[in-house]
């Protein structure tokens, strides 16, 4: 079943799919996630959504990055024993950011992050 693989599309803020967001940041101004759709974020991932989310189907966050709304977390991986390093390369602002323990970030490229609140 190659939909464990993962793919989707994203139409009008609208995710349509079984989305994997692992070792890639998907970083949108909306975002829905229609109803039977999934996105998983894993292995140094990341889900950046800086205005408005909807989640009408399944969003599942294992490790990575997951910012919804300006507040944003990085946490490892369940399975330590599979690190995975959350890389940025592009300018991204939190109003919060929280590294969790054994959770790496690593900016990248001349890239800003700029956290306006709690850090």
């Amino acid at each position: 079943d190659n939909m464990e693989f993962g793919y989707g599309v994203i139409r009008n803020g609208v995710f349509t799919g079984r989305g994997v967001l692992s070792r890639a940041i998907l970083d949108v101004s909306d975002l829905s996630i229609s109803e039977g759709s999934s996105i998983r974020v894993e292995h140094g991932g990341g889900l950046i959504v800086r205005n408005s989310f909807v989640n009408k189907g399944s969003l599942t966050y294992e490790g990575g990055l997951l910012s919804i709304g300006g507040e944003a977390v990085v946490k490892p991986n369940p399975d330590l024993n599979h690190h995975a390093t959350v890389n940025i390369f592009f300018d991204v602002n939190f109003s919060s950011l929280d590294i969790q323990e054994q959770a790496d970030l690593c900016i990248n490229n001349g890239a800003t992050v700029t956290v306006t609140g709690a850090f």
